[in-house]
């Protein structure tokens, strides 16, 4: 099991090329559940999403990360912060 934490998570994020970026955003929303795609649909018109929105769509990029990784897809490298 790999444990990563949010910073790790953010840091990693950043380090890839755009086009993986782009498809982690895009996977972390199709893995959302019914209600919280509905919220995010809301959001996008409105412009603004809710801190709550927010904290899920991170777990699902973290859920992506560790995925990534355990499948060799993404390599981490330690670093310090």
């Amino acid at each position: 099991m790999v444990k990563i934490g949010v910073g790790k998570v953010v840091f990693i994020i950043n380090s890839l090329n755009l086009l993986q970026q782009e498809e982690i955003r895009k996977e972390s929303e199709k893995r959302l559940p019914d209600f919280w795609k509905e919220k995010l649909n809301r959001s996008k018109l409105k412009g603004e999403t809710s801190k709550l929105l927010e904290v899920v769509l991170e777990e699902k990029r973290r859920e992506i990360v560790k995925e990534w990784i355990k499948a060799g897809k993404i390599k981490v490298i330690n670093h310090k912060r």
